[in-house]
């Protein structure tokens, strides 16, 4: 009787086994290393936001009022400069106080001056040009600005707008003179500082000056 051979058959785990670390290996591969590259991406969009956007806004709004100082020439026409003045006016807790803003806006009310009279076509005694020019000039450190200076300059800012009111503006001769009664009780020996009231009195009252000749 012939002997039949039975061959055994060989093991199928090791294959399934492999299959299955083939596939988890792509798993891991288009899942888990997508995840990383996204977590990447973000992290480097995070970085990119950090950025100190505070100190720059407070770097631009600083720096405004020094360019606006530094500025030599008229921009813009009467409406425009005077709406400008307006606009500082508003800030009254500076007037008086803040130097550099007081100062910036006295510069605002000489343009606005210079500006009507330029509209029309007057030749005014006080060269606004000069005034500017000292004004712009006026710093902490080299010349100081004093209440001796703001009450020179702003006696010469009155004198004009009396000029053109005369000539344009016949009915605000009140207005005018309370614009002058609040000059004179700017004390030029007292610190700006401790007499806010009376600057910001003054720039309030050549507002109202201003207004009636747009």
């Amino acid at each position: 009787m012939a002997e039949i051979k039975i061959e055994k058959k060989k093991p199928i785990w090791p294959w399934i086994l492999l299959v299955v670390l083939i596939i988890l290996a792509l798993l891991y591969f288009f899942v888990f290393a997508n995840n990383d590259y996204d977590d990447d991406t973000i992290d480097t969009d995070d970085t990119e936001q950090v950025q100190p956007i505070d100190s720059v806004a407070v770097d631009s709004a600083n720096n405004t009022w020094e360019e606006q100082v530094a500025t030599d020439s008229l921009r813009g026409d009467f409406t425009t400069l005077s709406a400008s003045y307006f606009t500082a006016v508003q800030e009254k807790s500076k007037l008086g106080s803040d130097t550099l803003y007081t100062k910036n806006t006295l510069l605002k009310l000489v343009d606005a001056i210079k500006s009507k009279a330029m509209e029309n076509q007057m030749e005014l005694e006080t060269d606004f040009s000069q005034i500017r020019e000292n004004v712009i000039g006026i710093t902490d450190r080299s010349q100081r600005f004093t209440s001796e200076k703001f009450k020179e300059i702003a006696q010469k800012t009155v004198e004009a707008a009396k000029t053109i009111q005369k000539k344009e503006y016949p009915q605000l001769e009140g207005e005018i003179k309370k614009a002058e009664n609040s000059v004179e009780a700017i004390d030029a020996n007292m610190k700006m500082s401790n007499q806010p009231e009376k600057i910001k009195t003054f720039f309030e009252k050549m507002a109202a000056v201003l207004k009636n000749m747009n």
